[in-house]
């Protein structure tokens, strides 16, 4: 009789609280998965341009990024494909940004200069990326330090966002970003009374004194997902004379 009573009240708890186990079992999966973030898109591209080309566009593009959450940022070979479209370009901006300095300084002055013209072009934003490599072939070797010259620098997409990525364990890391790295061409250290063990010559042993060298970025570097205040703040992949692809992740502490 108890038990037969205790299985009938466990029902009827059940039947009157149903609808707040689904809110729960919703509440926790939009939690783990950025359901809400998507449908919040979606809405406001429909209340601010209404049933248009503009709206499916837009949400062609908040669709993509939901997708990205269990994909993770742009693959290795989109990147390269990018890379490999714009090499001119690429280096053109390199150069300029090596010897001039950075674009938003540039433009600035004067809003028509090239570097700001290839940037607009490409989609990309450049910025000063680890530290200086003071045996670049770009150095003066009269001068005793070396800025712009001897800088890495990373490009990342103007209008692509960092990524949230399934898998992801570290609470602080709220999203991964893919970039380009550039570091200039590198001569014997000797050539300016360096040592060759820290400033080494070859590229991708340079990079990694600051970088995690990997073979792909299309997964979630563990190094960088258990710590990724660490002193390496990147995973990168060689991909061709002086370029990377970098994988950070974006850390946000409450």
């Amino acid at each position: 009789m108890t038990t037969d009573f205790q299985e009938s009240s466990n029902r009827l708890f059940l039947g009157r609280h149903k609808w707040k186990f689904v809110v729960v079992l919703v509440s926790v999966l939009c939690y783990q998965i950025p359901l809400l973030g998507y449908l919040w898109r979606v809405t406001e591209s429909l209340a601010t341009l209404g049933l248009s080309q503009a709206s499916l566009s837009a949400i062609e593009n908040h669709t993509d990024w939901f997708k990205r959450y269990f994909t993770g940022p742009p693959s290795d070979a989109e990147m390269i494909a990018f890379f490999r479209a714009h090499r001119a370009d690429m280096d053109r901006l390199a150069y300029i940004l090596a010897t001039e300095g950075y674009c938003f300084n540039l433009v600035e002055k004067n809003p028509s200069h090239e570097c700001g013209v290839i940037e607009q072009r490409l989609g990309l934003s450049g910025w000063p990326w680890g530290s200086n490599f003071a045996n670049s072939a770009l150095r003066n070797p009269k001068s005793r330090t070396c800025g712009g010259p001897c800088q890495g620098q990373s490009y990342s997409f103007t209008l692509q966002e960092p990524q949230q990525w399934r898998g992801t364990t570290h609470s602080y890391i709220t999203g991964w970003q893919k970039t380009f790295i550039y570091v200039p061409p590198l001569v014997s250290a000797e050539r300016f009374g360096l040592s060759p063990e820290q400033f080494p010559s070859d590229p991708v042993k340079a990079v990694a004194k600051h970088s995690y060298i990997k073979q792909s970025l299309d997964s979630i570097s563990a190094e960088l997902d258990a710590n990724p205040d660490g002193y390496k703040e990147s995973a990168v992949l060689h991909i061709d004379d002086g370029w990377f692809l970098g994988l950070n992740a974006i850390v946000e502490r409450p």
